[in-house]
């Protein structure tokens, strides 16, 4: 939603998720060998998503012929794929972004390529979170596994004590889901004033400019099919509906401190009523993990006789 938002500005572009710039950091921080451009050309092409990029493998093995040095420096292959990105989708805009659902994990590496780069972090209810991940991933009437519960806490709880660590540093900007959603106006202007950006009105056609520059990539559409309509406030609590009152209330037992810390809210079920849930679902963890472990034991057991 976010990056739907800000795209509609006339000067911004925000690319569409593809975390390249991390997943190969670590192989070619240090430069690209000029003798193993086709490798690089290839593990960047196996990279998820990095298709949605569209840009030609030709155009890629270009970037890396016209760099004299030896070997090619990663950041600057980095900001002409962002250029070429740019090319292909928006060649008037003079800001570029990236948007990475698990940037958040890895600020200080962001920070290490680009000093400058403002990170914006939106937070959201982790309820909302597992309702979203239960809609996606369930049948209606079944219930979320005590794992992918485990999952949404484990996720929140890192991003909690990342945005701790940075919160302080001022290109670093938390924002609310919720604000986004209740106070547009204010949210998005706080935004830009972050990214110092002038405003512009185009900004509330957000909508509109998705549905017309095919913002989402149509194998992702079913994913964030709603961005491109005006959002509905009364979707922030849709949760209620979607998750039953059992995980409902072990999500909260598992991190209402950081919900009340990071969003100002508070549990909606009882103390005893948490209790009750968090030993269904401590029992149903226990099974779901330990089972597997058991279950290929007891394989290889049977395989070797014993």
């Amino acid at each position: 939603m976010l990056r739907t938002v800000i795209c509609a500005h006339p000067e911004i572009w925000i690319s569409y998720e593809c975390a390249f710039y991390r997943v190969l950091g670590e192989k070619y921080l240090d430069g690209i060998p000029r003798g193993r451009q086709d490798e690089f050309v290839n593990d960047i092409f196996a990279v998820k998503r990095f298709d949605y990029w569209r840009i030609p493998r030709e155009n890629v093995r270009k970037i890396l012929a016209d760099c004299d040095e030896d070997p090619i420096p990663f950041l600057w292959v980095i900001g002409r794929l962002a250029e070429e990105n740019l090319e292909v989708h928006k060649p008037q805009a003079c800001h570029f972004g990236f948007k990475n659902p698990h940037g958040i994990y890895h600020v200080d590496y962001i920070w290490r390529l680009f000093p400058e780069a403002r990170v914006i972090n939106i937070i959201r209810d982790p309820r909302g979170i597992l309702s979203s991940e239960k809609n996606r991933k369930t049948e209606p009437g079944e219930e979320m596994s005590a794992s992918a519960i485990w999952t949404v806490r484990t996720r929140f709880k890192k991003m909690h004590e990342a945005h701790t660590a940075h919160v302080d540093d001022p290109r670093y900007l938390a924002l609310s889901y919720s604000d986004l959603i209740q106070n547009f106006e204010e949210t998005v202007r706080k935004t830009l004033d972050f990214l110092e950006v002038p405003f512009d009105a185009k900004i509330f056609d957000y909508d509109a400019n998705a549905r017309e520059t095919s913002l989402v990539p149509d194998g992702d559409m079913h994913l964030h099919a709603l961005t491109l309509r005006k959002p509905d406030p009364t979707r922030l609590h849709a949760y209620r509906k979607t998750l039953t009152a059992r995980e409902q209330a072990a999500l909260e037992t598992l991190l209402i401190r950081r919900m009340d810390s990071l969003l100002g809210v508070g549990p909606e079920y009882s103390w005893l009523q948490r209790t009750v849930a968090t030993s269904v679902f401590a029992q149903r963890l226990l099974r779901e993990k330990a089972w597997p472990i058991w279950s290929r034991y007891k394989r290889r057991m049977s395989a070797s006789g014993t």
